[in-house]
Order: structure tokens, then sequence, then C-alpha cells
């Protein structure tokens, strides 16, 4: 409905009238005006463009008569009622002109919208000009073009054979209002596509469509791309796998307007293929804003190995490359192995407080520096641009272990590993708490240690898994170093570290394999083999591992692991729902029931009560997604902690069907928000007991690649809480800060020629 106003008249019958035009040939003369004779310039523009950074528009208006102040009435038409009018406007003496305000408030208008608006002067028209007119209030489009910036794939060059990342000028457009909030128009154009494959662009109508290309670098400490269950489409087909969709697993940046991505940190979906996967694989994928110079001030070096000259001086050789920007460069040779001291280093070459800091020449690719001591050292260099500033973010730290004259060799580190009992290692007091069924421990003794690899398992998995120990750490291993170094900083500060592992099965031999990386590089591959203590069990149900699978549109899978214990019907399932990640939860047997109840209470935390719902741990390596349990037996309530029940065979004694809903979950660890399902199970999903003799190899626990986002009958359940379940321990770190020391040098170069810059492989 229009929303008229006559603030003149209470009961008006004026109409506001259509503009006329005059084509009669004769003009007669205009008559000496009796009044003020206000009118609208026959020149007026008609429509204004409104912005967020103002509240007002400014309506001229005109009079022939000037030499009185006067105000006239205004009649005005607004249908949209966002505006304020004036219902006069006031002409000083003197003047001939005068403006008529129109306020409004930005939020409340519409974006891409144009608001018409009518306005009057009542009396003293003149024939000088309109005594009416219709102006358009515009409001342009919520994204703003902010040029043409370069896009850099390595989505589709990391998941497709021959395709190599390279820069490709995009179109990029920022929210009005959200500053860090961009689009970039079609990335994957037929003109992209046609470079990939060699073809013409006009032959790839079909494999492209328009898309806006979301990314939201509103906090630049944290880009965003998209979310598995509402991933940023591509806008590019390229096989029978389907249109190409992508997110981000882990935050980007946006560093001096380039945003940029972890390696591995993106993921690949496809329409008609299920699961994703992850690329970035070349670190490579980039976008640069537009008016952003690209400024190449990297920097890369490698040991090369010691020189001895005629006169006995030994020097470290270095081969190095620069990026194109790097104009020269500062270095020290520092003793021992100073990457965890990186910013405090670098700081000491660029404020000069640091002792035996030489100037490098970017001529030269390859130096030899002299150096008087043996060890272990670190090669520290420091960037400059043409403008003499230190590009600190580019600087590399290289440790290296110097032989020195003596032509020594790396030398080797003591390192064991066993395997025990909690109360062997802490007393007896600690077996009712850590009982040695479920738990086992370890002490792992080194020094010098650069990182730790390990990895646990069943001794007859991993003895039948047909792999060496190392492949099987390489592959599967966990990194103390991602995990934070705890167990590598106690074993430099103490030479020993002791933990633990939850959730073993009783009466089972394990393996633990570890590798350990010293400070010179070598690297030592250790294992400790011993068995979890038999538990006195006397009940009827038969234990083991027990496989239970749901294939409609999509397939669940779980093997879980039914433990005894001293009392015949209390028990305890390991990884319900989901494998590997060694959560154990109380269950109940009801033998005149035939059933098996987990009431949602976790081994070592039952004070929490019933942990269905919650967020039992991280579910991707940056530790912003969680996963739980939903448990319920009614699909269309809103229930999350309903007990999970098992049917039990009563001859057998085995597990056979579920009989309720198992929903395994990852949400957002920060917010708590659903991203998606990993598994669903029905009631009457089948449950079969997996034979001793078969060897089951574990999983790797990878929540990304098998998302399913399932609906759930459109039921929407939220958490109970974001805490989590945690099933592992780790001791705290124990680094002591040490005094840095550097050593004095002093460089010549290596009569070789410069080596071209290096170009790096696409991985397939």
């Amino acid at each position: 409905m229009k929303n008229i106003k006559n603030l003149l008249y209470a009961a008006a019958a004026v109409l506001l009238l259509p503009l006329t035009s005059c084509s009669d040939d004769d003009y007669p003369l205009v008559p000496e005006p009796t009044g003020q004779e206000v009118y609208f310039s026959a020149t007026l523009a008609t429509s204004y463009t409104l912005s967020r950074d103002a509240s007002t528009v400014e309506i001229p208006v005109m009079r022939v008569k000037t030499e009185e102040a006067e105000t006239i009435q205004l009649m005005f038409e607004d249908e949209s009622g966002l505006f304020t009018i004036p219902n006069s406007v006031t002409f000083a003496a003197g003047a001939s002109s005068a403006k008529i305000v129109i306020s409004y408030n930005f939020e409340d208008l519409t974006p891409s919208t144009t608001y018409p608006i009518s306005l009057l002067v009542m009396g003293n028209q003149s024939e000088w000009g309109q005594s009416q007119v219709q102006v358009k209030l515009v409001v342009a489009a919520p994204w703003i073009k902010l040029g043409t910036g370069l896009f850099r794939d390595d989505i589709v060059a990391s998941a497709y054979n021959g395709i190599e990342p390279s820069d490709h000028e995009v179109a990029i457009y920022e929210y009005d209002g959200r500053p860090g909030y961009y689009y970039l128009e079609s990335p994957y154009n037929a003109q992209l596509l046609g470079e990939w494959f060699d073809m013409d662009p006009s032959q790839l109508g079909n494999n492209v469509q328009a898309v806006q290309f979301i990314i939201d670098a509103t906090d630049p400490d944290a880009v965003v791309i998209g979310s598995p269950s509402n991933p940023q489409p591509l806008g590019c087909i390229l096989g029978e796998d389907g249109w190409l969709y992508t997110y981000s697993e882990m935050p980007g940046t946006l560093v001096d307007g380039v945003i940029t991505f972890p390696q591995e940190g993106l993921m690949i979906m496809f329409s008609e293929t299920p699961g994703a996967y992850k690329v970035n694989s070349n670190s490579m994928f980039r976008v640069v804003l537009p008016g952003v110079k690209i400024v190449d001030c990297s920097i890369s070096a490698a040991y090369d190995g010691m020189k001895i000259a005629a006169d006995g001086t030994s020097s470290a050789l270095f081969n190095l490359s620069f990026g194109a920007d790097v104009a020269s460069y500062k270095y020290v040779i520092a003793e021992g192995d100073v990457t965890s001291d990186r910013d405090t280093v670098v700081a000491g070459i660029v404020d000069g407080s640091l002792e035996n800091i030489a100037e490098g020449d970017v001529d030269h690719t390859t130096i030899a520096v002299a150096l008087d001591a043996s060890g272990m050292c670190s090669f520290v260099a420091v960037p400059y641009d043409a403008d003499g500033e230190a590009k600190t973010g580019d600087a590399i730290i290289v440790p290296f272990f110097f032989p020195g004259q003596g032509g020594g060799t790396i030398p080797d580190i003591e390192c064991a590993l066993e395997l025990n009992t909690i109360a062997y290692y802490y007393g007896e007091a600690f077996e009712a708490q850590f009982p040695a069924t479920t738990f086992l421990a370890f002490k792992v003794t080194a020094t010098d240690v650069k990182n730790v690899i390990y990895y646990i398992n069943k001794t007859a998995t991993i003895e039948g898994s047909g792999m060496e120990y190392k492949d099987i750490l390489s592959t599967y291993g966990i990194n103390d170093g991602e995990k934070g170094g705890s167990m590598t900083a106690d074993l430099n500060a103490e030479g020993e570290y002791i933990g633990y592992f939850s959730g073993r099965e009783p009466g089972t031999s394990y393996t633990l394999l570890m590798e350990i990386e010293s400070i010179y590089g070598k690297k030592y591959v250790i294992s400790a083999t011993r068995s979890t203590a038999s538990v006195d069990y006397k009940g009827e149900l038969v234990l083991g591992s027990y496989y239970m699978t749901y294939t409609s549109s999509f397939v669940s899978e779980n093997t879980f692991t039914l433990q005894g214990t001293d009392d015949p019907a209390k028990f305890i399932i390991l990884d319900l729902g989901i494998d590997g990640p060694g959560v154990r939860w109380h269950a109940v047997y009801d033998s005149a029931a035939s059933t098996l109840t987990c009431d949602g209470t976790v081994v070592g935390n039952e004070s929490k009560g019933c942990m269905f719902g919650y967020l039992l741990g991280y579910a991707n390596a940056a530790q912003t997604q969680g996963w739980g349990i939903f448990a319920y037996d009614d699909m269309t309530s809103d229930a999350i902690d309903d007990p999970v029940v098992f049917k039990v065979d009563p001859a057998t004694k085995q597990i056979v069907e579920l009989n309720t809903y198992i929903e395994v979950f990852v949400a957002n660890a920060s917010d708590g928000s659903v991203l998606g399902d990993v598994n669903l199970f029905y009631p009457g999903t089948k449950v079969e007991l997996v034979p001793a003799t078969s060897s089951v190899r574990a999983k790797a626990l990878d929540f990304a690649s098998q998302f399913n986002n399932l609906q759930n009958a459109g039921v929407q359940r939220a958490l109970k809480d974001s805490k989590m379940v945690d099933t592992t321990v780790a001791c705290a770190s124990l680094n002591e800060p040490r005094q840095l020391r550097t050593i004095a040098t002093k460089a010549e170069p290596c009569a070789r020629a410069k080596k071209s810059s290096f170009k790096a492989a696409v991985r397939f």
C-alpha cells in the first residue's frame, strides 16, 4: 500500500499530476511573476544513488522572486514509507534555490532496489519550471567490485593429472558493509579450462556455469570457504564424477592482500561421487586481491656437506635460491638446532643484536661458510627487498650437523622403549583407577630428540598388515610435533617420558611402534610389545569384535569391541558407532530380555553422566570440528540421549541386531552447529561377530571423507554441550630457555653456475 502524506491539507483533494510537455508552435510571453513562483528545474537529476556512508539526499528546488525569506509547503508520495521527507522547504532571503533534505536509514533499505519518490510544491507555482517531479532513490547491489585480482588453482590441479597451478585474472567483489567477505566471479571459466586442456573455450560451454566463489576472510587469521554441508561450487565439470565443489578443512589466512590455505587444507567433492578428498597438495592455492603487488622475497637453502681446503680450513656448503624480489640477505650460523627459537633469532639478525651476522650476495647461489666448531648448528637467513626492508616472514632456518676438521660422523643417540602397567611405574594404588586389563603404560628414554612419531595396535594386526614398521608409522603414526611436542620436550629436558594408552582389550597383545628423529638428522625405529591382563570373566555373552553395517542411499559401517568385566552383567563397548577413537562405554546385559544396553556413560568419565549429545573429541587436525553420538529410539523426536539397545541371540549369546538409532555426527567445535554425519544406523541393523581368526586392519579415522550429510527426516538435533571427553593423557611440556650463541663465520662464493629456479612438480 502506498504511503501518501499531505501535510498541508487535512483532507487534500490535490492529485499528483503527470508531467506534460507543450508541442505548440507559438511561444507566448511569460507573465511577470506575482508570487514566489517555486519550481523544479528542467535539468534536475531524476536518479540519486544512496550510500551506506550517508543518511540524507538533497533535492534542489528553485524560485523566481528572491527578495524575502519564504517557507513553501510540500506534498509528497513515498510508497515504501522508509524515508523521512519534510512538509516544507525554506528559502533564505536573497536565495533563488533551496534543498529538500530527505533522510533515510541505510540498514532499512534493500540492496539492488529503486525507491520512487514524488514531490509537489503547493501554491505559488511557476511557469518557469515543473511544480511536480518524481525522482528515483537507488540502493546499489550489495557487492562492490574491487577490481581485477589474481586466482591460482590448486584444487583441480591436485585432483587431476596434467594441470599445473598458475595465476589467472579474475574479477573480485566485496560485500558492502562486510569487509573481508569476497566473491570471485566464476574463476573456473571456459577460458581457464581451455588453457588447461588446450581446447577452444567455445567448445567448453557445457563444462562451466556462472558462480559466485565466496571466500569469507572477515577474520584474516581464519579464512573460510564453504563447509562440508554447504560446499562452494566451482562451476565446472570435468568428467563423470560430476560438478566440482570445495570447502576448507583448515582455516586459511589473509596477509598483505593475499589469501592462502595450508597444504591439504582444502577438500574437493563431486556431485556424482560420494566422499571428500584433500587438495591444495602443493600449497599453491592463492587469491591476490586487486591492487596488491606480489612480492617474491622467498629464500631457500640446503646444507650440501663439508669442504676442507688445502690449508685445512673446513667449510659448510649451502645451496641457495632466491625469489625475484630478494635484493640481499643476512645470516648467522647458530650453535644447536634453534628452530624453536625462530622469532628470537630472526629478530636478533634484524636489529643487529646477535654476534657474527654476515651479509649475503644473491648473485651467488652456492656459498662455503668457514667454521671452526663442530656439532649441531643452524643456518638462519633473513631476506631483504630493494628498499632494505627485512622480510621476516620469509626467513628460514636450516639445522645441520657439521663434522668439523676431524671428519667425524653424525653421532648416534641412545633410545629405548618399554610397555608395562601404570601400577608398575606409579604404584599399586593406581591399579583401581587404571586397571592393567585395559590400560598400557609406556616409557621411552632418549636425548637430543627433534621429533617423535608413534603408533599402537594389536600385535596381530601390526604383524598381519604386511607392512614394515617404518611404513606403518609414516602412514598411520601420530606426530608428537603436530600435537604440541610435549613428548619431545620432556625427553630433551628429562631424558625420559612416561605415558599411557586407555581403551585396550583385556588379555590382548599390543605392539607400540615409535620413530625417534634426532637433532642430528638420524631416525630410529623402536618397538615394544606387551599383553594386557586378562579379565576374570564369568559372563555368558560372547566377547570380541562385532561388525555392523547399514546400507540405504549411503553406507554406514562400524566394528566395535565387546569387553567383559568381573561382573557378569556389566560390559565395556569400545569404539561404538565409529572405528578408532578409543572411547569406552559402559553397558549392562539383561539375560531375561536378551538385550545389551549402553546408557551413554564413558569409562573414566562416569561423573559426567550420559555423554550422548556431547562432543567426544576433535574431528580434524585443526581442532575446529568435534564429533559425538546422538542416540534415540524415535527419529521424529528431538531426543539425543536415549539408551543404545542391542538384541542378543538367547541361543548363541552373541549380539545380532541394533534396536535403536545411532548417529555419529560432526559439529563446529566453537559454536556447536552440526555440519554432517559420519555414520547413521537404523533399528534392525545387522550385527555379527567377527571370527577370531579374521585379521581386521585398523581404519584411519578420516571424518571428512566419511561425511554423509544426512537430513534425518528433517530433525536438527542440538548438542548438550561442547565439552570434550579426553581419552588420552600427555605430560606437560618442560621446555627451558637457553642462551643463543652464534658462530663466527667467513663465507666465500663457490665457483659454480647459478642454478635455475626450482619448479614444483604437480602431485596427483
